[in-house]
């Protein structure tokens, strides 16, 4: 490459490079307009109340009671549990 075609090569990339940068400005002002109309979109969503506030309740509330009938279960299993070694140890004995 001659030296004259390289700095042709490096001023048509500067020229593109200040072209860029001119539109840059434009580039950044739609940027923020959007980022500004999606953060009002959220802010109006975050404001409203939750729809589902009942309906989360309720399941949890099922979630509550089932939760406690497993709980029972498992306190029954163990008794049973309990009472099969101590009448296998009785029986041992004998």
């Amino acid at each position: 490459m001659t030296m004259q075609t390289a700095v042709s090569v490096l001023i048509t990339k500067l020229d593109n490079l200040l072209q860029k940068l001119e539109n840059e400005p434009v580039r950044l002002a739609e940027s923020i307009a959007k980022n500004e109309t999606q953060l009002k979109n959220a802010q109006t969503l975050y404001e409203q109340p939750f729809e589902h506030t009942e309906e989360l309740a309720r399941l949890i509330e099922k979630q509550s009671a089932i939760n406690a009938e497993l709980e029972f279960g498992k306190a029954e299993e163990q008794v049973l549990d309990e009472d099969a070694e101590e009448n296998g140890a009785e029986e041992m004995d004998r």
